[in-house]
């Protein structure tokens, strides 16, 4: 119940992270309710919920153990409550806490462009694999890793990646992002420097420029 509520109405339809959600638990399970009257509980967005910010649907680990729901049922009790039962907490032999961190990697430079040529668009892979070579033909030490190039494309791909079926079908405008991280800010304006400028694309027989 509580991995639900953390994530305030997003069980519910229409899901929302503003809206908040009320549970009831008892000896057995619980009861899930939303405060807001536009929105309901249904078995389906509360079962969802359990592929949310998961690995695995069945088990979810916490510290002295983990919560088995394999056995779990929703049950639809009215119109707009779901109540859950079946879920069995099975300790662990240890108690683990997890911990996070984060440390510096390096400095960060971003350019930010919108692309509307069609004949761009139509060989953007090639030419940003254009880039990077000529990027690291001028950087050669970014192959021990201390330095980056990277491209963010918005607008394609960006939801199925390189398994994008519809792939063939070319949008008429990109946002393309230029991501340069380096060990110094000095280092990483210059390669995102270079890469910004170095972003034309090849000549095509006919074209005027």
């Amino acid at each position: 119940m509580g991995k639900i509520l953390e994530c305030a109405a997003i069980a519910s339809l229409p899901g929302s992270g503003s809206d908040c959600m009320m549970g009831t638990l008892d000896e057995t399970g619980f009861v899930l309710e939303t405060l807001n009257p536009a929105r309901v509980c249904t078995v389906t967005s509360v079962a969802a919920h359990t592929l949310y910010e998961k690995s695995d649907p069945y088990h979810l680990s916490g510290p002295g153990g983990a919560l088995n729901l394999t056995g779990t049922g929703f049950e639809q009790i009215d119109p707009t409550r779901v109540r859950v039962t079946g879920t069995v907490f099975e300790p662990s032999d240890g108690y683990f806490v997890k911990l996070e961190a984060a440390r510096i990697v390096g400095y960060r430079t971003v350019s930010i462009a919108g692309v509307r040529a069609p004949d761009f668009i139509a060989q953007l892979d090639s030419i940003l694999d254009g880039v990077r070579a000529r990027v690291f033909d001028n950087f050669p030490d970014m192959a021990t890793g201390n330095a980056s190039l990277i491209f963010r494309v918005y607008g394609r791909d960006g939801v199925m990646g390189a398994l994008e079926p519809e792939r063939a079908h070319l949008p008429h405008e990109l946002g393309l992002v230029i991501e340069a991280v380096a060990d110094t800010q000095d280092r990483a304006n210059t390669i995102c420097s270079f890469g910004r400028a170095d972003r034309q694309p090849p000549r095509v027989a006919g074209h005027c420029g």
